[in-house]
């Protein structure tokens, strides 16, 4: 079954520190836009971090720092 065009979540317990996110794409065109309305979003604590969609190329990095944890 294809994900295409469906919601994908996926949490994770991460600590502290620097984080690098590599969106693929097999087509090369990015996940919106011309055939969609595709996005990333990361997030902690409802806070976001990075997000993004619209790219070139088979893929795009994020970097983003993750905070201490909330006590």
């Amino acid at each position: 079954e294809s994900l295409a065009s469906q919601p994908y979540s996926s949490s994770l317990c991460l600590e502290e520190g620097s984080y690098k996110f590599t969106m693929y794409d097999s087509f090369g065109d990015g996940i919106c836009c011309a055939n969609g309305e595709g996005e990333y979003v990361i997030t902690s604590d409802g806070v976001t971090l990075a997000k993004g969609g619209e790219f070139t190329g088979f893929s795009v990095d994020e970097t983003f720092e993750l905070p201490p944890a909330s006590v």
